[in-house]
């Protein structure tokens, strides 16, 4: 896969779930870069980012989760990565991203 797509849930509470799919590499690192300043500004209690679609991420894509990850919580929401497939799950662990932001099984655990 070498797009990028992503539908975005308004939950109650001010919950936000996005639903990313695709390649998080070159091909739709702009994609979702414009998208994680759309749901930065929109300014979620919790952001739960479904990451069940992607098969592929590298090192642009995990800055912007970083990202994610820092500006959402400065504007007082949370955010909690949900879903990873178990070769996203690895390149996030290997950073230590799930000492960072949360990482649940599914979007569900996360938004328990």
């Amino acid at each position: 896969m070498n797009h990028f797509d992503c539908t975005v849930e308004q939950r109650p509470e001010s919950t936000l779930v996005a639903r990313l799919s695709g390649s998080l590499g070159i091909a739709g690192g702009e994609a979702f870069q414009v998208l994680a300043r759309e749901l930065i500004e929109r300014r979620p209690r919790r952001l739960v980012l479904d990451l069940s679609g992607v098969d592929f991420i590298s090192s642009p894509g995990i800055a912007l989760l970083i990202e994610i990850g820092r500006d959402v919580p400065e504007r007082g929401g949370e955010v909690v990565i949900a879903g990873a497939t178990a070769n996203v799950d690895d390149a996030l662990r290997r950073v230590r991203m799930h000492e960072m932001i949360p990482m649940r099984d599914d979007v569900e655990a996360a938004l328990a």
